[in-house]
């Protein structure tokens, strides 16, 4: 299976048991298609949530970097899908609040405590690390992103406070002005993040063609998510 970063050039040949990746990236040249036959789930991943460009050269850190070095003697990171992306606890523009550090003295004006996403993921283990490096009153209430979106844009439909953990893009950054709080002890992100191609260790000598295509396909930030980082329609 070809996940995010592929779905949207690919077309499964279900009688054939083949992909066909289509476009001038899929074989280096306009009009013309590659062929992959019986490529399986277990072989590509596209959707590899790291930090910095270092786990190209093995370093795994933030995000899903715990998963990944489970398995790091078996795959094989062919490139870059996605970014660079941000994270951190994000607030309405009209909430008056500019730092993490500020939150305990307004800890009042957050009653449903910090709306997160789902249990596990790189995002809520980095606003757990916060929680606890800023000493926070807030608890920190898993979801899912469908969840925390919705919670967000009630909360912003009654001008009330919230804060929820979130990443860009996505298009809730092009849906509403919000923004980052500022973060000085950088726990919610250290550098930008990246999403890679992940293969078996095997893939490029039996999918050579494909291996070369993963090295060269990335989708731009404005395109990925929904134009997550266009904000051009609030700057006017």
């Amino acid at each position: 299976m070809v996940r995010r970063a592929c779905n949207h050039l690919c077309r499964r040949k279900a009688h054939r048991g083949q992909f066909r990746l289509q476009g001038p990236a899929a074989a280096g040249g306009a009009g013309r298609d590659l062929c992959v036959a019986s490529i399986r789930e277990a072989d590509l991943y596209s959707n590899s949530y790291m930090q910095g460009m270092g786990p190209l050269k093995g370093d795994y850190q933030g995000g899903q970097a715990d998963y990944v070095k489970k398995v790091a003697d078996f795959i094989k990171l062919a490139g870059v899908s996605e970014g660079p992306m941000t994270q951190g606890l994000a607030v309405p523009e009209y909430v008056d609040i500019k730092s993490i550090a500020e939150l305990n003295d307004h800890a009042d004006q957050f009653p449903s405590g910090i709306i997160g996403i789902d249990a596990g993921s790189g995002l809520m283990q980095a606003a757990d690390a916060t929680v606890k490096a800023y000493a926070l009153k807030l608890y920190l209430v898993p979801g899912s992103q469908a969840a925390m979106e919705a919670a967000f844009r009630r909360a912003y439909s009654r001008n009330e406070a919230i804060m929820v953990t979130t990443w860009e893009p996505l298009p809730m950054w092009s849906k509403f002005k919000m923004r980052y709080l500022e973060d000085p002890k950088r726990t919610m992100m250290a550098e930008p993040y990246y999403c890679f191609h992940v293969t078996t260790k095997d893939f490029e000598s039996n999918f050579p063609r494909a291996q070369a295509f993963l090295t060269k396909f990335r989708i731009p930030n404005d395109v990925s998510e929904g134009h997550g980082l266009d904000r051009r329609r609030h700057e006017a």
